[in-house]
């Protein structure tokens, strides 16, 4: 049973609930139905085998077992309707509340699904480009497949390099080049579930690199560009740099004792892509970054 937990903030503290968008519905247990409406666990049991003998609500459909981990006995989990008739026998005034809360964000969860498989198909294209007067230089291109793998490219001419960074939708994190892989680890899958930051690749950027490998920035090729002005780089070479991370709506890098100048948020698909450029010099803890641009499917 493939579910994804949301919380309900109930007046006694949190409680995790488990979403069922397939069954339009929610599934809790008995423990959390006395948290939710503050009765005893007797009276709660009371009530559901009353609801299932008296034929209001079918058990079959309204009751799923779940086997827990280093547990012989499975743990039984009741559908909202059940939830919320036991609701109106003991605390009415907190199941219309309840009710409110679990219809508004089962309808959230299921726009979100079908948003997620609408752009399923679809590959948007980002640019992370620096402007040397009448030049746009191509500094790295992002790309999200079909199947929700993150790609960093670093334009490069010699046959075979072909260097990048990729966030696979699977959660496998690594760097590549030459055909050959570095740096493999296993993150959280980039999925409706993701929480907090995590990065794809930082680098940094130098303008006499740029100019080395002449790289043009077609415009038209990509959906979004994050645009940086030679002006804004440094002497020092790669004292600045772009940090790239998938990211919830926090938005926030994970590179410590950096200034963050600017950041572009890219909000085709959730998780995030989030572009930060950074400086490593004199830290300035004071500086707050610019979310300049949110490009938004």
């Amino acid at each position: 049973m493939k579910n994804k937990v949301i919380v309900y903030q109930a007046k006694n503290g949190a409680i995790e609930l488990r979403g069922d968008i397939k069954k339009e519905t929610l599934w809790a247990t008995q423990a959390q139905i006395v948290d939710l409406f503050n009765v005893d666990q007797s009276v709660v049991s009371r009530h559901i085998k009353n609801i299932f003998k008296d034929g209001e609500i079918e058990e079959k459909s309204n009751m799923q077992k779940m086997h827990i981990a280093n547990s012989d006995k499975p743990l039984a989990l009741y559908s909202l309707d059940v939830v919320l008739s036991v609701g109106y026998r003991t605390n009415s005034k907190v199941a219309i509340e309840f009710r409110k809360w679990a219809t508004s964000t089962l309808r959230q969860l299921r726009n979100g699904i079908k948003q997620m498989s609408k752009q399923a198909n679809q590959k948007k294209i980002y640019a992370v480009a620096v402007r040397d007067g009448k030049e746009l230089f191509l500094f790295l291109s992002i790309c999200r497949s079909s199947k929700g793998d993150v790609y960093v490219n670093f334009p490069r001419d010699e046959p075979k390099w072909e260097p990048h960074s990729s966030y696979h939708f699977s959660g496998q994190h690594h760097h590549k080049s030459f055909n050959y892989k570095a740096m493999l680890y296993q993150r959280q899958r980039p999925d409706i579930n993701f929480r907090g930051t995590e990065n794809v690749v930082t680098t940094g950027i130098a303008i006499e690199e740029l100019r080395a490998l002449n790289a043009l920035c077609r415009m038209e090729d990509y959906y979004g560009i994050f645009e940086i002005s030679v002006s804004e780089l440094r002497s020092e070479q790669y004292r600045m740099g772009i940090s790239v991370d998938i990211t919830d709506i926090s938005g926030n890098p994970i590179i410590p004792n950096t200034t963050f100048l600017r950041q572009a948020i890219f909000k085709d698909y959730f998780p995030w892509i989030s572009v930060t450029l950074y400086d490593t010099g004199p830290f300035n803890p004071i500086l707050v970054v610019s979310k300049e641009k949110e490009f938004v499917a």
